[in-house]
């Protein structure tokens, strides 16, 4: 066995920084079909889809000028890697990665200019990210 690879593993800690974490996360509560059964597209109002969903994960706007709340939870594991390196005196590089499941569950509730509830859809919160080409945080909880 080639033990340089473990040696330069071993001197990586004292050149920089490396972190790794791994957690059991469950967060938020699940939107039910319960929950959502009163809201009618066309009728329910964003005041009552918060008093009857709360605050959501996520806003973002939508290209005919409304916008959507997206609601997304999980119960998952969730695993991230963080790397800082000095390069020269006061500058370093840092590299993060964080696995965010953009394969949690959602419910994406889209409102018109109005305030009134056009649609209300579940899916996948990557998928609502793709498709209004939004970028996700690692973790909105951690700003």
């Amino acid at each position: 066995m080639n033990p340089r690879p473990a040696a330069l593993l071993a001197l990586l800690p004292a050149v920089g920084c490396v972190q790794a974490a791994w957690n059991l996360q469950s967060r938020e509560e699940p939107v039910t079909g319960v929950m959502t059964a009163p809201l009618a597209p066309g009728i329910a109002t964003f005041g009552q889809c918060l008093d009857r969903l709360g605050a959501p994960l996520y806003v973002w706007e939508t290209s005919d000028g409304g916008f959507m709340l997206v609601y997304a939870w999980r119960n998952e594991e969730r695993w991230g890697l963080s790397v800082s390196v000095p390069l020269w005196r006061f500058v370093s590089a840092d590299f993060r990665y964080s696995q965010l499941n953009r394969e949690s569950p959602s419910v994406a509730l889209f409102f018109d200019r109005d305030e009134r509830l056009r649609q209300l859809e579940r899916g996948r919160l990557g998928q609502f990210a793709r498709e209004h080409l939004v970028e996700l945080d690692d973790d909105p909880e951690d700003h």
